[in-house]
């Protein structure tokens, strides 16, 4: 290649067009590539080695140019990803329906929401047994029921509570209430020893059972079943060494022991009463009254399961406790025809029966309200009931 065959290559090069190449980011990359393509135009073609040579120079100049001109696109889309994945929070949670992996069990894949108190309370009145709230209006369907009722409002001027263990009762209440003390503290300081008081010397216990689950096959069966909690805070029960004659009686009847509808070796072998759901001062109501139903209703269906003859199982006592709101309900049940499962009533509140603990002279009125409460238990719910699952 002679000198003016040289030059006039350079001035071709000098002269390309740059409108394709303006598109493109300017870069030290391009600049290099460049001078590698004036580089390879100038070199003579002197062997086919050389050509050779030639050829993949300009293949990877291609190439290099292609992958300078995708960095900026790649870059993009990592930063868009990064900046994505940044907005989501890290509590998200796949819903059922997204975990698709066939190797993720059900019991790995996030718990649908519950549904709501008032939805599972509706729900219970098509379980089995059926358990169906009243309100105190209605009639109870129940001459049981209506007499108990009468018994616990009749007035108390037999027996007083006494007047140190109000106030102390009254002052804890108040702390609890001030505080916004939670459901553990209202249980310890307010609600066990006002039971502890209207008890006094009868041959009766409270017992705690918060953590004591109900029998399966005394459980409601419905579709809702694992939604809310079965539990409740404390029950009045019959103790061995005070009716020792009563449980030797029935352990011939019924050698398993099992005297009630709950799963453990104490609490299971004994007579159960009253029960109490505690909840703080902000508790919900509804959530409370399915507890108390649930669990009251399977000491309904244990003592229904284990009557002689056509004799009915006593009614019985349940309160809620929202602070120092003390609600009560009589828990009964009915026969259903064609049904080997009775349904359960839970009556009220009954307002004539409330109490409250903010003062010492409200907390006396509802302690004498309690006593009526276990006076009835230790008399006219143990008879009944022992005569209703043994004769």
């Amino acid at each position: 290649m002679n000198s003016t065959q040289r030059k006039a290559i350079e001035n071709w090069i000098d002269n390309i067009p740059t409108n394709n190449l303006a598109s493109q980011p300017a870069s030290a990359s391009h600049a290099c590539c460049s001078h590698k393509l004036q580089e390879s135009l100038l070199t003579p073609p002197g062997t086919s080695a050389l050509r050779n040579r030639t050829k993949r120079r300009l293949t990877e100049l291609d190439a290099e140019s292609n992958m300078s001109c995708s960095e900026p696109q790649k870059r993009l889309r990592r930063t868009l990803t990064t900046d994505t994945a940044s907005l989501l929070p890290d509590s998200i949670t796949l819903s059922p329906s997204v975990t698709t992996r066939s190797d993720i069990t059900a019991s790995d894949r996030p718990r649908q929401r519950s549904s709501s108190p008032n939805r599972t309370k509706s729900n219970l009145t098509l379980g089995t047994p059926k358990i169906k709230f009243l309100h105190e209006s209605a009639d109870p369907g129940s001459d049981l029921a209506r007499q108990l009722l009468v018994l616990l409002t009749a007035d108390n001027e037999k027996w007083e509570p006494e007047a140190h263990e109000i106030d102390k009762i009254s002052a804890a209440s108040c702390k609890c209430d001030a505080q916004l003390r939670s459901e553990g503290s209202w249980v310890i300081e307010v609600v066990r020893p006002l039971l502890q008081c209207a008890i006094g010397k009868l041959p009766l216990e409270c017992w705690s059972v918060q953590t004591e689950t109900v029998d399966p096959k005394y459980q409601p069966r419905y579709a809702a079943r694992g939604t809310y909690n079965r539990k409740i805070d404390l029950v009045v029960g019959f103790p061995v060494d005070e009716w020792s004659t009563e449980y030797e009686g029935m352990a011939s009847r019924y050698p398993d022991q099992c005297f009630s509808h709950i799963a453990h070796p104490h609490t299971g072998a004994r007579f159960l009463g009253p029960g109490f759901e505690v909840k703080a001062s902000d508790g919900n109501l509804v959530e409370a009254q399915v507890q108390l139903g649930v669990w009251m209703a399977g000491l309904m269906t244990w003592a229904w399961d284990h009557r002689w003859g056509d004799s009915l199982p006593p009614p019985v006592v349940g309160c809620i406790s929202i602070g120092e709101r003390w609600d009560f309900y009589i828990i009964y049940s009915v026969e259903v025809d064609e049904s080997a499962r009775p349904e359960v009533r839970v009556w009220g509140p009954l307002s004539d029966l409330d109490g409250r603990t903010g003062t010492c002279k409200a907390t006396a009125m509802l302690a004498k309200r309690l006593r009526r409460v276990m006076e009835y238990t230790e008399s006219q719910y143990i008879q009944q009931l022992l005569r209703a699952i043994t004769t």
